[in-house]
């Protein structure tokens, strides 16, 4: 995939031209014969709270293959383009959010060893922090939910993040277009949040948050740039930074691909954080009790047999722990916020979270692997 460099650069899906779509679709397709005659735009049912989303449906002259493609022509594409909500934009000029998507489409979805829908282009500009991406559309999907979700979809997608964190796996110089997953610029906001969302919790969603959670935030407030400094002498990885059911995009049939989306929070990190993430978001409680341990080892299991050494296995569940501390601290720096009502409203809006606690959900899950991993003991041992 190469960056558009044409001087025209559409905002948003009402700015794309005919012109424009055909000059993207022939770059990437040389072989395709059959002329782009009109296009049509529509959202999609679910849009992201930083970026617009839309389909757009193509239609050609003749539906006939090229001599030379064994392809059909794509009767449907994906274009994002960045919100230009304030609050959005703000966020992800904080986090480089569009920068990194944009950084691993351009440099890495190609090789990048996962299924990932293809990019026919991609644009960032630096100065206004506006992005956009063309994306292949990919059809016969399903998007799973951690309410009613099997246990078996997560472990099929660890099947696919095992042998792509080892391909990338200490790989320092290839990855250093990256930022580092735990950088001043994406830790020092959140941590800069944390006196005020332990003042909130302890005043007025203590009950909610439970003992252990603010005694992990106690704990990182006075010892994170350690833990960090810690942890980021580990092997480092090609992570996603945000793996959760919604990030995946099932296969309707037994012959279909696994495919990972929206590569915002894309970075050189541990592997764990990956992993972690994945198992506290895409798991439930109860399944979490009972697959975890299998899922862990499973996941190391696959690291050595794709050629990662001198990673012994107690050194990922370390860093799996240090994971889920991170992934907790994440989630609490949001009570920071004066008024959570448009979070709770957010959560409201989701019909599959209809009558399931927010707090519950959120939270507790988490503090109940952090109980059980014995994590606050284990951050306490590190100097």
């Amino acid at each position: 995939m190469t960056h558009n460099q044409s001087k025209f650069v559409p905002k948003q899906a009402s700015d794309i031209t005919l012109a424009w779509l055909e000059t993207c679709l022939q770059r990437h397709r040389p072989a395709l014969k059959a002329k782009l005659i009109d296009f049509s735009t529509r959202p999609t049912p679910k849009q992201g709270m930083t970026s617009t989303v839309h389909i757009l449906e193509l239609t050609f002259a003749e539906q006939t293959l090229a001599k030379q493609n064994t392809h059909p022509n794509p009767s449907h594409l994906i274009a994002k383009f960045s919100s230009n909500h304030p609050q959005a934009q703000e966020a992800l000029a904080a986090n480089r959010g569009f920068q990194r998507e944009f950084n691993f489409y351009k440099n890495y979805s190609d090789q990048s060893g996962l299924s990932i829908p293809f990019c026919y282009w991609a644009h960032y500009d630096p100065v206004t922090n506006q992005a956009g991406l063309l994306l292949e559309y990919i059809e016969d999907t399903r998007v799973t939910s951690v309410y009613d979700g099997h246990s078996q979809d997560i472990q099929a997608v660890l099947d696919q993040l095992a042998p792509f964190h080892a391909r990338w796996w200490n790989q320092s110089a290839k990855l250093a277009v990256l930022c580092q997953g735990q950088e001043s610029f994406i830790v020092d906001p959140i941590l800069a949040k944390l006196d005020l969302a332990l003042t909130n919790i302890r005043q007025r969603y203590r009950a909610e948050i439970g003992e252990t959670l603010i005694a992990l935030l106690e704990q990182w407030i006075t010892k994170a740039h350690r833990l960090i400094a810690y942890e980021q002498q580990k092997p480092q990885t090609l992570c996603h930074g945000d793996l959760h059911r919604d990030q995946i995009l099932f296969p309707c049939k037994d012959d279909g691909a696994i495919r990972i989306i929206d590569w915002q929070m894309a970075s050189r990190d541990s592997g764990a954080y990956d992993l972690a993430y994945l198992l506290m978001t895409g798991l439930r409680p109860e399944q979490r009790e009972s697959c975890e341990q299998s899922m862990v080892e499973n996941y190391h299991a696959q690291l050595v047999a794709n050629g990662v050494t001198d990673y012994p296995l107690e050194t990922l569940w370390g860093s799996y722990r240090i994971s889920i501390a991170r992934i907790a601290i994440y989630f609490l720096s949001a009570l920071a916020a004066p008024d959570i009502a448009p979070i709770l409203a957010w959560w409201e809006s989701d019909e599959k979270r209809k009558g399931i606690s927010f707090w519950e959900a959120t939270y507790q899950g988490l503090s109940q692997a952090i109980d059980q991993h014995g994590v606050l003991d284990y951050l306490e041992q590190i100097d």
